[in-house]
């Protein structure tokens, strides 16, 4: 069990909600999207390369002021984790009484040796806060959003938050409850 826990150390820990203003340049590197984001008006949320060794990928809302970008908010940055963070789904969907936007990330790991290899997985979530979007700890601190698919020492593990209508199955059994 100690074991489990340390290998999703990286996932849970990986990320922190930014919210840093830059000019607006994420949007020539767009990797995931645009979406309409439903959070916050006239802009729209991707994910795109980073010139960062270490943060490959960033979640960015790009606020619109007659259809033009007028500025990037860097929300997140995704970590290189035994390799380059995968965005699986980007979602919005209620979190108690608020609307949150989702990401599925992944890694793929392979440490064969120690006959570990698959996929790692972290769910986040993201709300509006006072001073832009903020990490939703109902997600991001919950060790049911991280785990991994595939081999961990030999044996066989399944992670069950995979797609977004997982996701939303557990939202709405554990978090959702009236």
């Amino acid at each position: 069990m100690r074991r489990i826990f340390i290998a999703t150390i990286p996932f849970i820990f990986s990320s922190s909600a930014l919210s840093e203003t830059t000019p607006c340049h994420y949007s020539d590197s767009i990797v995931h999207g645009p979406f309409k984001n439903q959070l916050i008006r006239n802009s729209e949320i991707y994910f795109s390369e980073s010139q960062e060794k270490h943060y490959p990928i960033y979640m960015i809302a790009s606020i619109k002021n007659n259809g033009q970008c007028e500025k990037e908010i860097v929300i997140d940055k995704y970590d290189y984790a035994g390799g380059p963070p995968i965005i699986e789904s980007l979602f919005f969907y209620k979190i108690g009484h608020k609307i949150n936007v989702i990401a599925i990330i992944s890694w793929n790991i392979n440490s064969r040796g120690l006959g570990t290899y698959g996929k790692g997985y972290q769910v986040y979530a993201y709300e509006n806060g006072k001073h832009g979007l903020i990490g939703n700890y109902l997600i991001n601190r919950n060790p049911d959003t991280s785990g991994m698919e595939g081999y961990q020492e030999g044996k066989p593990v399944h992670f069950k938050l995979k797609t977004a209508e997982d996701v939303k199955t557990y939202i709405d059994r554990h978090l959702n409850h009236p």
